[in-house]
């Protein structure tokens, strides 16, 4: 398209002293639309340093029929996920539900991220995965960059990774 990007279609970070960003929330506008990502006020805060978030998609069925009473995989694996971490004295994650992370094809998702590091997208997952899930979260906490190689994931999550994500803040440094 000559002249390249349409005005319209440009996006920038917005931080602003007026409206949401006054109360510390950090907006994104893209044309005409803007969403803001406002500050953590209820439960623990999604963007602190401190320990990466795990996100469970609570609606993932992996395909299967949803039986009326039972709750659905995605649902069983995020409350699999809480009791292991509540069984640690000291948990690496902090665990949050998603409803869905527009991964339906790959069967029940899972997602880590914290700033300044790569966040990861994983599929192909059950609620029998939930303990290495969260070993894996561990590993994530523990790596600099946030990358765990093969080798350091339980079996089960070999082949779980389905993307790869630039998270909030990071930078990745260049090598020759």
């Amino acid at each position: 398209m000559p002249g390249g990007v349409p005005r319209w279609r440009r996006c920038r970070l917005d931080i602003d002293s007026e409206g949401p960003a006054a109360f510390g929330a950090v907006g994104i506008l893209c044309g005409r639309r803007a969403m803001w990502f406002a500050p953590c006020v209820r439960g623990p805060c999604l963007m602190s340093d401190a320990k990466p978030v795990l996100h469970i998609c609570v609606t993932c069925r992996a395909g299967l029929p949803v039986v009326e009473g039972e709750p659905v995989l995605g649902r069983r694996m995020f409350d699999r996920a809480a009791a292991v971490i509540a069984g640690l004295a000291d948990a690496p994650v902090v665990l949050h539900p998603v409803v869905c992370l527009g991964n339906c094809a790959q069967g029940c998702s899972a997602a880590v991220s914290q700033p300044g590091k790569w966040s990861y997208l994983l599929g192909h997952m059950t609620p029998d995965h939930a303990a290495d899930l969260v070993a894996y979260g561990a590993a994530f906490a523990a790596s600099e960059n946030g990358t765990v190689w093969r080798s350091g994931r339980a079996d089960s999550l070999r082949d779980a990774i389905v993307a790869r994500i630039p998270g909030f803040g990071f930078v990745q440094k260049e090598t020759a």
